[in-house]
């Protein structure tokens, strides 16, 4: 449920009283993580906008560009798609005739 996942990342994983940090496990034990760690978790921003605003605030402009040293631009690339699906709800434009 992709609810459920989102949920997850928002409440337990990355919550707003972490800042940019993120908890090591996804039951939230380990302690706190780098937040490139993160990386896997960004295709959800294209279910929920709140996970979206995450990225954009936290993980791709929230730390002095760590994590485009360490993944490149691909973040930035995903975002841009999450964005698309989000605003027009589907990742391509229709065909026109």
């Amino acid at each position: 449920d992709i609810n459920a996942l989102a949920n997850t990342f928002l409440k337990i994983i990355m919550p707003n009283s972490n800042g940019s940090d993120l908890m090591y496990n996804v039951d939230g034990t380990g302690g706190l993580e780098k937040q490139y760690r993160s990386h896997e978790w960004l295709n959800l921003g294209k279910y929920n906008q709140e996970v979206q605003n995450k990225i954009k605030n936290e993980y791709i402009t929230g730390i002095e560009d760590e994590n485009i040293k360490v993944y490149g631009t691909q973040a930035i690339g995903i975002a841009a798609l999450n964005a698309k699906i989000l605003s027009d709800g589907s990742p391509v434009y229709p065909e026109q005739p």
